[in-house]
Protein backbone atom coordinates (compact mmCIF):
# COMPACT_ATOMS: atom_id res chain seq x y z
CA UNK A 1 0.00 0.00 0.00
CA UNK A 2 1.91 3.37 -1.19
CA UNK A 3 -0.20 5.41 0.94
CA UNK A 4 0.74 3.28 3.73
CA UNK A 5 3.88 3.41 3.64
CA UNK A 6 4.12 7.23 3.67
CA UNK A 7 2.11 7.17 6.59
CA UNK A 8 4.63 5.16 8.26
CA UNK A 9 7.75 6.85 6.84
CA UNK A 10 5.94 10.34 7.79
CA UNK A 11 4.78 8.84 11.36
CA UNK A 12 8.43 7.54 12.34
CA UNK A 13 10.87 9.81 10.60
CA UNK A 14 9.82 13.40 11.00
CA UNK A 15 11.00 14.99 8.59
CA UNK A 16 9.52 18.88 7.75
CA UNK A 17 8.75 19.40 3.92
CA UNK A 18 8.18 22.91 2.22
CA UNK A 19 4.86 22.62 0.89
CA UNK A 20 2.77 24.30 -2.52
CA UNK A 21 0.70 27.25 -1.31
CA UNK A 22 -2.87 26.15 -1.90
CA UNK A 23 -4.59 29.53 -3.65
CA UNK A 24 -7.35 31.48 -1.99
CA UNK A 25 -10.00 29.38 -0.93
CA UNK A 26 -13.73 30.34 -1.53
CA UNK A 27 -16.27 29.32 0.32
CA UNK A 28 -16.76 25.09 -0.21
CA UNK A 29 -20.14 25.00 1.11
CA UNK A 30 -21.47 27.61 -1.04
CA UNK A 31 -19.93 26.00 -3.97
CA UNK A 32 -21.54 22.56 -2.78
CA UNK A 33 -24.81 24.41 -2.74
CA UNK A 34 -23.95 25.80 -6.09
CA UNK A 35 -22.73 22.64 -7.94
CA UNK A 36 -23.40 19.69 -6.35
CA UNK A 37 -20.01 17.92 -6.16
CA UNK A 38 -17.95 17.45 -3.76
CA UNK A 39 -14.57 16.56 -5.34
CA UNK A 40 -12.43 13.26 -3.65
CA UNK A 41 -9.33 12.31 -4.50
CA UNK A 42 -9.02 8.67 -4.68
CA UNK A 43 -6.54 5.71 -5.58
CA UNK A 44 -8.04 3.63 -8.36
CA UNK A 45 -5.70 0.58 -7.69
CA UNK A 46 -5.76 0.54 -4.06
CA UNK A 47 -8.32 -2.47 -2.39
CA UNK A 48 -10.06 -2.38 -0.36
CA UNK A 49 -9.47 1.52 0.70
CA UNK A 50 -10.56 2.85 -3.39
CA UNK A 51 -10.92 1.20 -6.85
CA UNK A 52 -12.04 2.09 -10.13
CA UNK A 53 -13.97 -0.93 -10.00
CA UNK A 54 -18.23 -0.18 -9.58
CA UNK A 55 -18.38 -3.31 -8.01
CA UNK A 56 -16.18 -3.05 -5.72
CA UNK A 57 -14.95 0.53 -5.23
CA UNK A 58 -13.44 0.38 -1.97
CA UNK A 59 -14.81 1.64 1.37
CA UNK A 60 -13.05 5.38 1.49
CA UNK A 61 -15.16 5.76 -1.63
CA UNK A 62 -18.42 4.51 -0.90
CA UNK A 63 -17.70 6.47 2.46
CA UNK A 64 -16.89 9.85 0.78
CA UNK A 65 -20.00 9.17 -1.35
CA UNK A 66 -21.95 8.93 2.01
CA UNK A 67 -20.28 12.26 3.21
CA UNK A 68 -21.02 14.11 0.03
CA UNK A 69 -24.60 12.98 0.51
CA UNK A 70 -24.97 13.87 3.98
CA UNK A 71 -24.28 17.52 2.60
CA UNK A 72 -26.46 17.18 -0.31
CA UNK A 73 -24.22 16.71 -2.85
CA UNK A 74 -22.52 13.97 -5.31
CA UNK A 75 -19.16 12.80 -4.57
CA UNK A 76 -17.33 13.34 -7.93
CA UNK A 77 -13.58 11.23 -8.12
CA UNK A 78 -10.69 12.68 -9.16
CA UNK A 79 -8.41 8.99 -9.71
CA UNK A 80 -4.74 10.10 -8.86
CA UNK A 81 -2.28 6.96 -7.72
CA UNK A 82 -0.73 6.88 -4.45
CA UNK A 83 2.24 5.51 -5.36
CA UNK A 84 4.28 8.92 -5.10
CA UNK A 85 2.12 9.67 -1.56
CA UNK A 86 3.09 13.29 -1.47
CA UNK A 87 2.28 14.11 -4.49
CA UNK A 88 -1.10 12.51 -4.00
CA UNK A 89 -1.90 14.62 -1.14
CA UNK A 90 -0.71 17.80 -2.89
CA UNK A 91 -3.57 17.49 -5.09
CA UNK A 92 -6.04 18.46 -1.79
CA UNK A 93 -3.57 21.08 -1.29
CA UNK A 94 -3.64 23.07 -4.59
CA UNK A 95 -7.22 22.45 -4.85
CA UNK A 96 -7.60 19.89 -7.25
CA UNK A 97 -9.92 18.20 -4.88
CA UNK A 98 -11.92 18.94 -1.42
CA UNK A 99 -11.29 15.67 0.47
CA UNK A 100 -8.77 13.41 0.33
CA UNK A 101 -9.84 10.13 2.95
CA UNK A 102 -7.65 7.71 4.40
CA UNK A 103 -5.23 9.81 6.32
CA UNK A 104 -3.99 9.74 9.87
CA UNK A 105 -5.07 11.51 12.96
CA UNK A 106 -1.36 12.10 14.02
CA UNK A 107 -0.15 15.38 15.25
CA UNK A 108 3.31 13.86 13.66
CA UNK A 109 1.66 13.94 9.73
CA UNK A 110 0.31 17.44 10.10
CA UNK A 111 3.31 18.79 11.03
CA UNK A 112 4.63 17.24 7.69
CA UNK A 113 1.79 19.17 6.27
CA UNK A 114 1.33 22.41 7.52
CA UNK A 115 -1.41 23.21 5.31
CA UNK A 116 -3.72 20.08 5.62
CA UNK A 117 -6.07 19.74 8.36
CA UNK A 118 -8.02 16.78 8.97
CA UNK A 119 -11.76 15.85 9.93
CA UNK A 120 -12.60 13.64 12.99
CA UNK A 121 -11.40 10.07 12.52
CA UNK A 122 -14.00 7.28 11.06
CA UNK A 123 -12.44 4.48 11.90
CA UNK A 124 -9.21 2.60 13.82
CA UNK A 125 -6.51 1.68 11.55
CA UNK A 126 -4.89 -1.34 12.77
CA UNK A 127 -3.12 -4.60 12.19
CA UNK A 128 -4.28 -8.22 12.01
CA UNK A 129 -2.16 -11.43 12.02
CA UNK A 130 -3.17 -14.20 9.07
CA UNK A 131 -2.67 -17.64 9.52
CA UNK A 132 -4.19 -21.00 8.93
CA UNK A 133 -7.32 -22.10 10.78
CA UNK A 134 -5.52 -25.45 11.36
CA UNK A 135 -2.14 -23.81 12.97
CA UNK A 136 -3.79 -20.14 14.03
CA UNK A 137 -1.21 -17.91 15.49
CA UNK A 138 -3.58 -15.54 17.88
CA UNK A 139 -0.25 -13.20 19.40
CA UNK A 140 3.54 -12.84 18.60
CA UNK A 141 4.39 -13.47 22.16
CA UNK A 142 6.82 -16.37 23.17
CA UNK A 143 7.08 -17.25 19.61
CA UNK A 144 10.51 -15.86 18.94
CA UNK A 145 11.27 -18.68 16.22
CA UNK A 146 8.26 -17.79 13.97
CA UNK A 147 9.16 -16.45 10.48
CA UNK A 148 6.20 -13.99 9.84
CA UNK A 149 5.58 -12.70 6.17
CA UNK A 150 5.08 -8.56 5.74
CA UNK A 151 5.16 -5.97 3.19
CA UNK A 152 8.86 -4.83 3.33
CA UNK A 153 9.62 -1.38 4.75
CA UNK A 154 6.10 -1.06 6.20
CA UNK A 155 5.06 -0.47 9.58
CA UNK A 156 4.18 -4.29 10.43
CA UNK A 157 7.64 -4.38 9.12
CA UNK A 158 9.45 -1.82 11.05
CA UNK A 159 7.83 -2.60 14.05
CA UNK A 160 8.71 -6.53 13.75
CA UNK A 161 12.25 -5.92 13.24
CA UNK A 162 12.28 -3.46 16.18
CA UNK A 163 11.03 -5.86 18.44
CA UNK A 164 13.74 -8.67 16.90
CA UNK A 165 10.64 -11.02 15.48
CA UNK A 166 11.99 -13.25 12.51
CA UNK A 167 10.41 -11.74 9.22
CA UNK A 168 10.18 -12.23 5.95
CA UNK A 169 9.71 -9.18 3.95
CA UNK A 170 7.73 -9.28 0.56
CA UNK A 171 6.81 -6.56 -2.25
CA UNK A 172 2.96 -6.09 -0.66
CA UNK A 173 0.96 -7.34 1.42
CA UNK A 174 -1.19 -9.08 -1.08
CA UNK A 175 2.04 -11.16 -1.55
CA UNK A 176 2.63 -11.45 2.34
CA UNK A 177 -0.97 -13.11 2.49
CA UNK A 178 -0.36 -15.08 -0.20
CA UNK A 179 2.76 -16.34 1.36
CA UNK A 180 0.49 -17.57 3.94
CA UNK A 181 -1.51 -19.27 1.14
CA UNK A 182 1.17 -21.09 -0.36
CA UNK A 183 2.57 -22.01 3.07
CA UNK A 184 5.90 -20.21 2.85
CA UNK A 185 5.01 -18.27 6.16
CA UNK A 186 3.70 -19.98 9.11
CA UNK A 187 1.52 -16.08 9.48
CA UNK A 188 1.30 -12.85 8.01
CA UNK A 189 1.55 -9.70 9.64
CA UNK A 190 -0.72 -7.10 7.28
CA UNK A 191 -3.29 -3.69 7.81
CA UNK A 192 -6.44 -5.07 8.95
CA UNK A 193 -8.34 -3.60 5.71
CA UNK A 194 -5.76 -5.58 3.75
CA UNK A 195 -6.30 -8.83 5.79
CA UNK A 196 -10.05 -9.09 6.33
CA UNK A 197 -10.90 -8.20 2.42
CA UNK A 198 -8.16 -10.70 1.35
CA UNK A 199 -9.49 -13.91 3.70
CA UNK A 200 -12.62 -12.69 2.97
CA UNK A 201 -12.39 -13.33 -1.10
CA UNK A 202 -10.29 -15.99 -0.53
CA UNK A 203 -12.58 -18.74 2.36
CA UNK A 204 -11.17 -21.73 0.76
CA UNK A 205 -7.69 -20.95 2.35
CA UNK A 206 -9.45 -21.05 5.54
CA UNK A 207 -7.72 -18.43 7.28
CA UNK A 208 -7.58 -17.45 11.03
CA UNK A 209 -7.89 -13.53 11.04
CA UNK A 210 -6.57 -11.93 14.84
CA UNK A 211 -7.06 -8.74 15.40
CA UNK A 212 -4.10 -7.05 17.18
CA UNK A 213 -4.30 -4.10 19.66
CA UNK A 214 -0.44 -2.56 20.29
CA UNK A 215 -0.53 1.25 20.40
CA UNK A 216 2.48 1.26 18.12
CA UNK A 217 0.50 -0.29 15.17
CA UNK A 218 -2.71 1.62 15.14
CA UNK A 219 -3.90 5.20 14.63
CA UNK A 220 -7.04 7.06 13.89
CA UNK A 221 -7.94 7.56 10.11
CA UNK A 222 -9.84 10.58 8.98
CA UNK A 223 -10.29 13.08 5.81
CA UNK A 224 -8.05 15.73 4.87
CA UNK A 225 -8.83 18.85 3.51
CA UNK A 226 -7.34 22.27 2.94
CA UNK A 227 -7.30 24.71 5.63
CA UNK A 228 -8.69 27.87 5.85
CA UNK A 229 -12.44 26.65 5.72
CA UNK A 230 -13.85 26.63 9.50
CA UNK A 231 -17.14 25.97 8.53
CA UNK A 232 -16.95 23.16 5.41
CA UNK A 233 -14.57 21.13 8.12
CA UNK A 234 -17.27 21.49 11.06
CA UNK A 235 -19.83 20.17 8.02
CA UNK A 236 -17.35 17.72 6.97
CA UNK A 237 -16.98 16.47 10.83
CA UNK A 238 -21.21 16.60 11.50
CA UNK A 239 -21.31 14.26 8.66
CA UNK A 240 -19.26 11.91 9.61
CA UNK A 241 -20.65 12.10 13.40
CA UNK A 242 -24.04 11.35 11.91
CA UNK A 243 -22.97 8.80 9.84
CA UNK A 244 -21.04 7.02 12.26
CA UNK A 245 -24.54 7.38 14.78
CA UNK A 246 -26.86 5.75 11.96
CA UNK A 247 -24.15 2.77 11.61
CA UNK A 248 -23.69 3.39 7.80
CA UNK A 249 -19.92 3.71 8.83
CA UNK A 250 -19.99 0.15 10.27
CA UNK A 251 -22.54 -1.02 6.98
CA UNK A 252 -19.85 -0.05 4.66
CA UNK A 253 -16.95 -1.51 6.41
CA UNK A 254 -18.69 -4.85 7.19
CA UNK A 255 -19.04 -5.05 3.02
CA UNK A 256 -15.42 -5.50 2.93
CA UNK A 257 -14.66 -8.12 5.95
CA UNK A 258 -14.05 -5.22 8.35
CA UNK A 259 -15.51 -6.17 11.93
CA UNK A 260 -17.71 -3.14 13.41
CA UNK A 261 -14.97 -2.87 16.19
CA UNK A 262 -12.91 -0.65 13.92
CA UNK A 263 -15.47 2.10 13.84
CA UNK A 264 -14.24 5.14 15.18
CA UNK A 265 -17.05 5.62 18.54
CA UNK A 266 -15.18 7.32 21.19
CA UNK A 267 -14.38 10.86 21.49
CA UNK A 268 -15.52 12.70 19.03
CA UNK A 269 -14.99 15.88 20.70
CA UNK A 270 -11.12 15.04 21.15
CA UNK A 271 -11.15 14.67 17.40
CA UNK A 272 -12.67 17.27 15.96
CA UNK A 273 -10.99 19.41 18.79
CA UNK A 274 -7.29 18.74 17.88
CA UNK A 275 -7.96 19.73 14.45
CA UNK A 276 -9.60 22.79 15.24
CA UNK A 277 -6.88 23.60 17.55
CA UNK A 278 -4.37 23.11 14.63
CA UNK A 279 -5.76 25.31 12.30
CA UNK A 280 -6.80 28.11 15.00
CA UNK A 281 -4.47 28.16 18.11
CA UNK A 282 -1.01 26.22 16.72
CA UNK A 283 0.05 29.26 15.48
CA UNK A 284 0.76 31.26 18.48
CA UNK A 285 0.32 28.65 21.07
CA UNK A 286 2.08 25.79 19.81
CA UNK A 287 1.66 21.86 18.56
CA UNK A 288 2.29 21.20 21.91
CA UNK A 289 -0.05 24.15 23.29
CA UNK A 290 2.65 24.80 26.04
CA UNK A 291 2.90 28.70 24.22
CA UNK A 292 6.48 30.82 25.00
CA UNK A 293 7.06 33.89 26.62
CA UNK A 294 4.08 36.28 26.77
CA UNK A 295 2.08 33.23 24.99
CA UNK A 296 0.43 31.59 27.69
CA UNK A 297 0.84 27.67 28.14
CA UNK A 298 -2.98 26.61 27.77
CA UNK A 299 -2.64 23.46 29.70
CA UNK A 300 -2.11 24.70 32.47
CA UNK A 301 -5.48 27.05 32.36
CA UNK A 302 -7.18 26.97 35.51
CA UNK A 303 -10.89 28.21 34.53
CA UNK A 304 -13.67 27.20 33.90
CA UNK A 305 -15.00 26.15 30.25
CA UNK A 306 -17.60 28.75 29.82
CA UNK A 307 -14.10 31.38 31.07
CA UNK A 308 -12.34 29.83 28.36
CA UNK A 309 -15.17 30.12 25.89
CA UNK A 310 -15.66 34.11 26.90
CA UNK A 311 -11.93 34.68 26.81
CA UNK A 312 -11.95 33.11 23.21
CA UNK A 313 -14.58 34.93 22.11
CA UNK A 314 -13.70 38.11 23.18
CA UNK A 315 -9.92 37.86 23.02
CA UNK A 316 -6.89 39.94 24.73
CA UNK A 317 -6.17 42.61 22.88
CA UNK A 318 -4.00 43.70 25.90
CA UNK A 319 -2.04 40.65 25.31
CA UNK A 320 -1.89 40.26 21.53
CA UNK A 321 -5.21 37.90 21.55
CA UNK A 322 -7.60 38.35 18.82
CA UNK A 323 -11.37 37.90 19.20
CA UNK A 324 -12.75 34.91 17.78
CA UNK A 325 -16.21 35.94 17.96
CA UNK A 326 -17.85 35.16 14.68
CA UNK A 327 -15.09 33.24 12.81
CA UNK A 328 -15.82 30.26 15.55
CA UNK A 329 -18.48 29.14 17.40
CA UNK A 330 -19.36 28.22 20.97
CA UNK A 331 -19.37 24.69 20.26
CA UNK A 332 -16.05 24.48 18.14
CA UNK A 333 -14.83 26.35 20.96
CA UNK A 334 -15.75 23.62 23.81
CA UNK A 335 -14.63 20.86 21.04
CA UNK A 336 -11.08 22.88 21.32
CA UNK A 337 -11.12 23.28 25.42
CA UNK A 338 -12.00 19.73 24.98
CA UNK A 339 -8.79 18.67 22.94
CA UNK A 340 -6.52 20.75 25.51
CA UNK A 341 -8.12 19.23 28.31
CA UNK A 342 -7.11 16.26 26.84
CA UNK A 343 -3.78 16.51 26.41
CA UNK A 344 -0.87 15.34 29.43
CA UNK A 345 -0.15 18.10 31.92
Amino acid sequence: MPLMRLVTLTILVSILLGMVVSPAQADLLAQLKATGLLHICADPDNPPFSSRDPREPGYDVELSGEIAAQLGARAEITWVSTFLGRSAIRQVLEGKCDLFMGLPQDERFLNDYPRLVLSRSYYTLGHVLVSPQARAVKELRGLPDLRVAVEGMSMGDIFLFQNHQPRAPYRTQPEAFQAVVHGEAPVALLWAPVGWWLARKHPEAQLQVTELSLPNLEFQVAAGMRKGDAAFQSAVNTAIAQMVTQGKVADVLSRYGQPPTVVAQAAPDVSQGRSLYYQVCALCHGQSAEGGGPVPNLKEFQGSEERFIKISLNGRPDKGMPPWQGKLSEDEIRLIFAFIQSLPK
